[in-house]
């Protein structure tokens, strides 16, 4: 099967799930409260705004590309801890450094180009590559290519580069320009390679505004964590490298470090 985007499969994710998921809802502000309770400031995205707050939770994971917002949570922890807390009296200085820097970092926009066919293209190996570089364009960065489950369709994302974003954003954001411009240089690029991607059953584009960092955090881990308050960030921004690969690694770093306070065992 093939779906039309990304958020399309975040929505049947979410439809499926146990829990109790918001959806179409922009997250404006993470805050704790005196009790150590985490909220959820939030607005709807329909039609019409609705503001609303959600919570009370335990802990949060905060794995969204707005820095700022990440910087605005550790503030709203920081202040809502006691002078004598275990981080405030140990860690104000450098936690306070941390916030600014976050708010610091620069994120540029992308695009990225969701492509779909049934041609037959042999098998996965005649390809040659699960993703590569697009050198020598000023359009498009990086492809990436996969089936279907069912091998049925042959599945492309391509994502811009930054100029290319910049660029179309300021000359009015016209969503079937950047369409058409991508799918005719990601055209091009497979033509070179001898791949026939004529009558795709789906061609779509997807704007992210806070796309890609160039010059992230640079530490040496891979997520933040902060168990006394029950909170984690994760994002390309936190190490040395800003990719999807390190987007990857922090978001299992942060899995990893919150089954460690999960099952970590009980004082007596």
């Amino acid at each position: 099967t093939a779906s039309p985007s990304f958020g399309a499969v975040m929505q049947d994710v979410c439809d499926k799930s146990p829990f109790s998921v918001h959806t179409r809802c922009l997250t404006n502000n993470i805050w704790r409260s005196s009790a150590s309770e985490w909220w959820l400031d939030m607005e709807t995205t329909n039609v019409e705004t609705v503001e609303k707050t959600v919570g009370p939770y335990e802990s949060v994971v905060v794995a969204v590309h707005d820095t700022k917002l990440a910087a605005k949570t550790i503030q709203n922890a920081l202040e809502s801890e006691r002078p004598d807390g275990e981080l405030r009296s140990n860690f104000e200085t450098p936690l306070r450094e941390l916030i600014i820097k976050l708010h610091a970092l620069k994120r540029y926009p992308l695009y990225s180009l969701m492509v779909a066919h049934d041609n037959n293209l042999a098998d996965k190996a005649s390809i040659g590559f699960d993703s590569c570089a697009v050198n020598a364009s000023s359009v498009l960065q990086w492809i990436r290519y996969c089936q279907s489950h069912n091998s049925q369709l042959n599945l492309w994302t391509a994502v811009s580069t930054v100029g290319f974003a910049q660029k179309m954003i300021a000359e009015g954001d016209n969503k079937e320009l950047v369409k058409d411009t991508m799918f005719e240089e990601f055209s091009r690029y497979l033509t070179n390679m001898q791949l026939d991607i004529s009558d795709p059953v789906f061609v779509g584009t997807q704007r992210w505004g806070q796309g890609l960092t160039l010059e992230p955090l640079g530490l040496e881990e891979q997520c933040l964590t902060f168990e006394p308050w029950g909170l984690s960030i994760c994002g390309d921004y936190i190490g040395k490298a800003a990719n999807a690969e390190a987007a990857l690694l922090s978001g299992m770093q942060t899995a990893d470090r919150i089954l460690a306070w999960v099952h970590q065992p009980q004082n007596k």
